[in-house]
């Protein structure tokens, strides 16, 4: 849905660890027509937020699961002033990240 939400020249980066999870992002994206204006990433994403060059236009927008006080860090480090830095937990078990849910 955030795709389909861009303005105009507007662009998303998803950072995902699971190639399979990756592969049906893409599949939806393409699906929705804006597998264009997405990008989807695949590796670990503290290591990609840390690869991000410092020069890059900044997030307005950062959604970050399960985060460490790196990933917080890395995060704002590309956070646009006005920005908006969203946290989703996701708890392990029955129906949570631990069961592939």
């Amino acid at each position: 849905w955030m795709g389909l939400a861009l303005p105009e020249g507007g662009s998303l980066l998803s950072l995902e660890r699971d190639e399979r999870a990756a592969a049906v992002a893409r599949r939806h994206l393409d699906a929705a027509g804006v597998g264009s204006r997405v990008e989807v990433r695949l590796g670990d994403a503290l290591e990609a937020l840390r690869a991000l060059p410092e020069g890059e236009p900044p997030f307005d927008v950062v959604v970050l699961g399960p985060a460490s006080a790196e990933r917080l860090q890395q995060a704002a480090r590309h956070l646009a002033p006005a920005g908006l830095l969203v946290l989703v937990h996701t708890p392990a078990g029955p129906g949570g990240v631990g069961e592939g849910g």
